[in-house]
């Protein structure tokens, strides 16, 4: 992902490399750099709700939402099209 920040590859070649192995956080990355915010929030919901899919099925998985939630959060506020929030 620190290459992804770094380097200014193309965005459509680098969000389908993404897609092709399921590699979420940096898609959110590139469509966050896109522009396309709406995206990015659907990818972020999806993780949540496979994150509350796997505690419904085990419990006592040890899904920490609160490491994974400011993880997220901080992504997205150290991005620079998202100086508001």
């Amino acid at each position: 992902m620190d290459n992804l920040k770094i380097r200014d590859y193309p965005l459509d070649t680098s969000i389908e490399i993404c897609k092709l192995y399921d590699l979420k956080e940096p898609q959110a990355f590139l469509y966050l750099r896109s522009g396309a915010v709406e995206k990015v929030l659907e990818i972020y919901l999806a993780i949540f709700c496979n994150n509350l899919k796997k505690i419904k099925e085990n419990p006592d998985a040890g899904i920490n939402f609160n490491d994974d939630f400011q993880i997220n959060v901080n992504f997205i506020r150290s991005n620079r099209f998202n100086e508001d929030i």
